[in-house]
């Protein structure tokens, strides 16, 4: 139990990407002796291996001196080579233990693990290992062993169809044109500037036979929009088949993915809250996405924090039954939006429509020669601000406050995503009330709600009546206290 072991020698080589500057050097004198014929290039062939060993020299030293340990409360860890430092993770403090399949690395039988504690950083993990396969089994049995089992084990897998629905509602354009222009752009490093030449008028011929006679500027605008988003829903989708969740005893496990397998081992009594998320067309459809917030779950790039990827009433229930019977959320408005307020929420987006139609109006007179493409723009403009209208008027309506016993829910809008939130008393931290001189005159407030997690987060219910908000705070301090 004692034995002080060492991450997978692997490491040496996968440690490159740290020391990438370095890797240039002798890229970039290669590329200055070649000017100098084949001859003029061997003879600094020297140099070039001089930085190599360097570099692999480094990550040896390195390997050999990062250890770990297992012991009985805790796990023991020396890091760094020339700022050493040692770590001790108690296990009653880890909120999840992550072991990740990298398809590249699937072949060698290494994993990633990576170990949270709610002390670690916002960005990094606590603890980082590329392990043997047998070695991370090994670490994850011991790491929550104190995860008292159950003698029944109960499992929720979605259908695809969930799974599509999630990556429907968590795509967005601009992530899938970042990652498309940043996939093109790399291509053009790799492969040639001409190759990447020659994808980009593929893609534009593609754009002018999808015009479909609209203008070429509005053509681009649209077809880029659209990409976008199909890109980053195609993304979301490999991602997230295979999902399972797996509840045993004090235990949530998580599997998701195909090319890049991910377990998630997760302390229940760390989770702090339960997220429900819709948009206005699946909130009137009446299907939502779940996700949790536990240190370590869903942190990295891309990754989603999830629970349910969809589910109707009856399914949430049913599900919450099975995985996370702690945390289920209330279904009544409770403490509500004032009735007299409902103008807060109508008159930014009337001003806005207003402001669009007014440009668009002097637009259309001043060039008439480009009516077509101010038409498909002016569309494209307004579409979005009227559904605003219709999220703001939906938001009036959902805004509120519950509490049940020592469970809260917090219904909240931001931007055009309607989220619940559904915590217990001992994870809510802090509880603000704050008023506007309007809300002051319409007897109303805000109620800001912190809560106990890793980023800080908190959730504002906006313009409740001060009265009700004053209920909630004495009961809060009722329940919460015991």
């Amino acid at each position: 139990m004692y034995e002080i072991r060492r991450q997978h020698p692997f490491i040496i080589v996968h440690a490159f990407s740290s020391y990438i500057l370095l890797l240039l050097l002798p890229l970039l004198r290669s590329l200055t002796l070649l000017q100098d014929g084949v001859w003029g290039w061997a003879a600094g062939v020297w140099q070039d291996v001089l930085v190599l060993f360097a570099i692999l020299l480094f990550g040896w030293l390195r390997w050999r001196r990062e250890t770990y340990q297992l012991l009985d409360k805790g796990m023991a860890c020396q890091l760094g080579l020339i700022f050493q430092q040692e770590r001790y993770l108690p296990y009653q403090t880890l909120t999840s233990v992550t072991v990740e399949h990298p398809w590249y690395l699937r072949v060698l039988r290494i994993v990633r693990v990576r170990l949270e504690t709610d002390a670690g950083s916002r960005r990094e993990p606590d603890l980082t290992l590329l392990l043997r396969l047998r070695d991370a089994d090994r670490l994850t049995d011991v790491a929550c062993r104190h995860l008292q089992p159950n003698r029944t084990t109960r499992s929720y897998r979605p259908n695809p169809l969930s799974v599509a629905f999630l990556s429907l509602v968590t795509s967005d354009s601009l992530t899938g044109v970042l990652f498309a222009a940043t996939l093109i752009s790399q291509t053009g490093k790799l492969l040639g500037k001409e190759i990447e030449d020659r994808v980009l008028t593929s893609l534009t011929r593609l754009m002018e036979l999808l015009a479909f006679g609209l203008p070429p500027l509005a053509a681009v605008i649209a077809l880029t929009i659209l990409g976008g988003w199909l890109l980053d829903f195609l993304s979301n989708l490999v991602r997230h088949l295979g999902f399972q969740a797996v509840r045993d005893g004090e235990r949530l496990t998580v599997r998701n993915g195909i090319f890049t397998l991910r377990e998630y081992q997760l302390s229940v009594n760390k989770i702090n809250f339960l997220q429900l998320r819709q948009s206005l067309l699946t909130l009137m459809l009446g299907y939502c996405a779940v996700m949790i917030n536990c240190t370590g779950y869903g942190k990295e790039k891309n990754e989603m924090a999830v629970l349910l990827p969809a589910a109707n009433k009856a399914e949430l229930d049913h599900s919450l039954r099975l995985i996370l019977p702690e945390i289920r959320p209330g279904y009544g408005r409770g403490w509500h939006s004032a009735k007299d307020v409902l103008s807060r929420y109508l008159i930014p987006p009337l001003s806005l429509l207003g402001a669009m139609l007014a440009v668009l109006g002097l637009c259309w007179w001043k060039l008439p020669g480009l009516h077509r493409l101010l038409f498909f723009l002016g569309l494209m403009a307004i579409l979005p601000a009227v559904w605003w209208l219709f999220v703001k008027i939906g938001a009036f309506l959902y805004n509120g406050i519950e509490m049940r016993g020592r469970t809260c829910t917090f219904r909240t809008v931001w931007g055009y995503a309607f989220y619940t939130t559904v915590t217990s008393c001992d994870k809510i931290v802090r509880v603000e009330l704050r008023w506007s001189l309007f809300q002051r005159m319409r007897k109303c407030c805000d109620v800001v709600i912190h809560l106990r997690c890793e980023k800080g987060r908190k959730i504002t219910v906006k313009d409740i009546p001060r009265a009700d908000a004053e209920d909630f705070l004495e009961s809060f301090s009722r329940f919460g206290a015991g």
